[in-house]
């Protein structure tokens, strides 16, 4: 009777025992596919992952041309404003200094043109220059002292009004006679014209 029911109590947790094996091999199995899915994921991810860096790099690279790009049209589009901003100062200093260079012709020729116009000496000085070019070595040439004949002019001046005061004086100690009328000529040293040197052949 004892030993039945030993068996039985065996027997009952054998299958116990059994059961709780049964069981825990579906759980390991249960946790192989578990971990199976899980690797399979990790390696998806792992793949992403790599698949992510290397979008991010080819977009960092990308970034980086464009900037690169970007700063190398604005370094060009600076240097053509640049060269424009000096080219326009350039030809703004140049057409200044062409001004400034014309102007002294413009003044020197109008001032030519005014003295040929307004200098009637021209005339008689290119005559005068004519003449001596044509006068030959050889010949006699008199030259008259300017400053002399201004000096007999000046003398004679002298005279005349020394002559005109003594006549004037002698009417005033005669009485006042009527019969020498007063002069009415009045004579302007500075009227007269000193003559200009003359060459003669």
């Amino acid at each position: 009777m004892t030993r039945r029911l030993r068996k039985k109590k065996f027997f009952e947790s054998f299958e116990e025992l059994e059961g709780k094996l049964k069981s825990d091999r579906l759980v390991k199995k249960e946790l192989m596919r578990e971990k199976t899915r899980l690797e399979q994921t990790a390696t998806a991810l792992e793949k992403e992952k790599v698949e992510l860096q290397e979008e991010r790099d080819a977009v960092v690279e990308a970034l980086v041309k464009e900037r690169q790009h970007l700063r190398d049209s604005r370094i060009q589009e600076v240097t053509r404003e640049r060269v424009k901003v000096q080219t326009a100062m350039a030809d703004k200093s140049t057409r200044c200094l062409g001004r400034i260079w014309g102007a002294p012709t413009d003044i020197t020729s109008a001032l030519m043109e005014a003295t040929k116009e307004t200098n009637p000496k021209d005339d008689s000085v290119l005559v005068r220059e004519e003449g001596v070019e044509n006068v030959d070595p050889k010949d006699h040439v008199v030259v008259l002292d300017s400053s002399s004949e201004e000096q007999d002019d000046g003398d004679q001046v002298k005279k005349t009004e020394e002559t005109v005061e003594e006549e004037g004086t002698s009417a005033d100690d005669k009485g006042g006679d009527s019969s020498i009328p007063p002069s009415t000529t009045d004579v302007d040293p500075l009227a007269i014209t000193p003559v200009s040197g003359v060459v003669a052949s």
